[in-house]
């Protein structure tokens, strides 16, 4: 690696920034490597791997923040005999991580599974991911093992035996690929919990994600703009409806300023809902803002049987002398009791099959 080393160093020094380094680097990472660390705070074992490899392992600050104690993580790898891109594999999984090539060098970032915990994980966390993500199917024994983790908080009837079939019919990988993969399927998300894997909906998911807290810090700023920077750290789209941005005065919309600490992604949308006059919905993943009661907006919206009317609110007044009716959208509902609303109807439908297949009394008595 010595060589490797000097090599890296002349190229760094005579080529253009952006140059054919990345391909140097690209060649390194099937260099052959023997790597050992020993419980070391990830801060050093990334200074000791750049310096034995003459390759800079940088992580991202943002995912920083989501490890058990930030860049004092401790973390240990043994690798010999074997090429540089496979340690750095086991490595990341270790932390929850995933890795790039650049041209400066290596980047560990966040994985998906890590961000989607929502908090800084547990180094219990951070070990039952690096075992899903090593874990191979469809072998038995590692689905078994799986079972015993997975909790399914999924709607609709028998979530686990569901999942458990999407498993299987999956195919072959790793279990984080298939347990991925499997719930996707089925319009499902999850994460580690402890020493448990929550399996949910993808609308439940969300609402975990918009619980994160952050600071708000923008002045004048476009606000598609802010709201793809929020977007980014809630792990969501931010949509608009057709004709939303056209039908906001010039002001909000490219010229929007907000400021504020330590609050819920939740409150930070309630807030920019409040001072701009848009409202916002959520999906699987995504938020969609609207502007309600802008024509062109209501024009190009879901239309009205996309959108139907599915429940009634009654309010009457303290002595009966007034009385009002709501009627509530779809749309306007959060998912879980959309959900459940159809979980009741088609109860109520089995149970009425049922009964009109049954012979009645009568007719028994009638028949030969």
């Amino acid at each position: 690696m010595n060589l490797l080393i000097g090599t890296c160093a002349l190229l760094s020094a005579v080529m253009p920034a952006g140059g054919d380094l990345r391909e140097l680097i690209e060649r390194a990472l099937d260099e052959p490597v023997d790597i050992s660390v020993a419980s070391m705070p990830v801060v050093q074992a990334f200074e000791k791997l750049s310096a034995e490899t003459g390759i800079v392992v940088t992580i991202d600050p943002p995912a920083c923040e989501l490890l058990p104690y930030g860049l004092d993580t401790p973390i240990s790898v043994e690798v010999r005999h074997t090429t540089l891109r496979d340690g750095l594999t086991r490595l990341s999984r270790q932390l929850g991580m995933n890795w790039e090539a650049t041209d400066a060098g290596v980047r560990m970032f966040a994985s998906k599974p890590l961000r989607r915990i929502g908090r800084r994980a547990t180094v219990g966390e951070l070990t039952l991911m690096s075992e899903l993500a090593a874990m191979q199917l469809p072998d038995e024994q590692a689905v078994e093992t799986l079972k015993s983790r997975v909790l399914v908080r999924a709607p609709g009837a028998d979530p686990r035996l569901r999942l458990l079939t999407a498993i299987r019919n999956a195919g072959a990988g790793s279990a984080e690929e298939l347990l991925t993969a499997a719930c996707d399927s089925l319009g499902w998300s999850w994460y580690a919990d402890g020493d448990s894997l929550v399996v949910l909906s993808k609308a439940d998911q969300l609402t975990r994600q918009l619980r994160r807290r952050i600071n708000l810090k923008y002045t004048q700023r476009a606000l598609p703009d802010i709201l793809r920077d929020i977007g980014e750290q809630a792990d969501a789209s931010m949509r608009f409806e057709p004709g939303t941005l056209a039908n906001l005065p010039p002001d909000t919309a490219q010229r929007y300023s907000v400021i504020a600490d330590n609050v819920t992604i939740e409150q930070a949308l309630e807030q920019i809902a409040a001072t701009t006059g848009l409202g916002y919905r959520l999906g699987e993943d995504a938020v969609e803002f609207y502007l309600p009661g802008a024509s062109q907006a209501s024009a190009e919206s879901r239309s009205i049987a996309d959108d139907p009317y599915i429940a009634k609110i009654v309010v009457e007044g303290q002595y009966g002398d007034f009385r009002f009716e709501w009627l509530v959208r779809e749309s306007e509902l959060p998912p879980w009791l959309v959900e459940l609303r159809k979980e009741h109807i088609d109860r109520a439908v089995e149970e009425l099959r049922v009964q009109l297949e049954q012979p009645t009394a009568d007719t028994e008595q009638q028949q030969p």
